[in-house]
């Protein structure tokens, strides 16, 4: 059995192994982009009718292939989430066939999903650390920015950045990225 922080860097490995596979180097993070890249097919709900009301999203195999499935009736901020928490059942390696949602499997996407969207060390960079910055910045739902304001400043707090080779590796493929996005800020003062 893993323990907390296992699953945590569990989670958080696999969010920057996706961001470097799928060679995403600037924020928003595009989720379509990733699903494409990784052979991932994407469509709305409006097109595919299996959603219940409840359920803004799901994914599934069809044939060899993994579909997401998602609710385009929602805010654009919600329809990127629900494909990154997708997104994280798949390379998370879940069962999705589960009869009952798994609520360990729930959490693990969900905590993929907020890694992969708004990846602290960019964000750090940037100087970005207001929930209201880190949503507009990176697309999300509030909530979420929420949780990842309060992370990013306990991250600061400790110094624990680029402790890992994979943190390098997401800073070293987004440092266009940030220097223009800097470059940009500056100007506009």
């Amino acid at each position: 059995m893993m323990n907390a922080y296992g699953k945590y860097a569990q989670e958080r490995n696999g969010a920057w192994k996706a961001l470097i596979d799928s060679q995403i180097n600037y924020l928003p993070v595009n989720v379509i982009q990733i699903a494409r890249r990784n052979g991932i097919r994407v469509y709305r709900n409006t097109e595919e009718k299996v959603l219940k009301p409840s359920e803004a999203g799901k994914c599934a195999i069809r044939g060899d292939v993994w579909v997401i499935v998602y609710d385009n009736t929602a805010i654009n901020e919600e329809r990127k989430y629900t494909i990154a928490h997708e997104l994280g059942h798949i390379f998370l390696a879940h069962n999705v066939n589960l009869l009952r949602k798994d609520e360990a499997n729930e959490a693990a996407a969900e905590s993929f999903a907020q890694k992969l969207m708004t990846p602290l060390c960019v964000l750090k960079e940037l100087g970005i650390t207001d929930k209201y910055d880190i949503a507009k910045t990176c697309d999300v739902p509030l909530w979420v920015a929420e949780k990842r304001a309060a992370r990013l400043k306990e991250m600061i707090k400790r110094n624990k950045f680029y402790t890992s080779d994979l943190e390098k590796q997401v800073y070293e493929q987004f440092k266009n990225y940030i220097e223009s996005e800097k470059e940009r800020r500056a100007r506009k003062l």
